[in-house]
């Protein structure tokens, strides 16, 4: 791949670059007792910018990115945009539950934002390991989201709970993904 390749693959996943870079903000923002008020507004930006971004750059034709680990097209670029104004809704309404319960915190919206990229990727990918790790970011956020109430006993049982069926099914599906590289002898979902 070379260099002109590599600048136009980054260009196209621009907004998932620019979602893993705001969340690490948001997880260093939120550690600070005088900035962790700005941490929803910060977090309401960055998706609405990364959304502006997606759609500056939507285009009719179907791309592959990262030696074809990746597709962008009008199909997965739609679905981006349901994933972005379900992320927005679901930050919107969590935020009166996380004020009752007390857990406003850098560390609930960077999770989020983390599953939110995984969630992309998987809509993107073009790849059987791209779609295994896009699954893997997607879920890890998501225990790791359960288990954040940490004065709860319910909460951590059903994180354990929830990372002992994922450990299963991680494995499942690579020995599924085995199989179909053992049959088609390529990664590649297209082929």
């Amino acid at each position: 791949m070379n260099l002109n390749n590599t600048l136009m693959s980054i260009s196209n996943f621009l907004p998932e670059i620019f979602l893993f870079i705001m969340a690490m903000v948001i997880l260093l923002v939120g550690i600070f007792k005088s900035l962790k008020r700005y941490v929803f507004n910060l977090t309401v930006i960055s998706a609405l910018i990364a959304l502006l971004l997606s759609l500056f750059a939507y285009r009719d034709d179907s791309l592959f990115i990262f030696n074809a680990s990746l597709i962008k097209s009008n199909v997965t670029e739609f679905f981006k945009i349901i994933c972005y104004v379900v992320f927005l809704i679901q930050i919107l309404i969590s935020q009166k539950y996380l004020r009752d319960k007390k857990l406003i915190s850098g560390e609930f919206y960077s999770l989020l934002l983390f599953a939110l990229i995984g969630c992309l990727i998987i809509i993107s990918a073009n790849n059987l390991i791209t779609l295994f790790l896009g699954i893997e970011l997607s879920s890890l956020s998501l225990y790791s989201l359960i288990a954040l109430n940490r004065t709860s006993l319910i909460s951590g049982e059903a994180a354990i709970k929830y990372f002992v069926l994922s450990i299963i099914a991680s494995a499942l599906i690579l020995f599924g993904f085995s199989y179909l590289y053992g049959i088609t002898n390529s990664l590649m979902i297209n082929d």
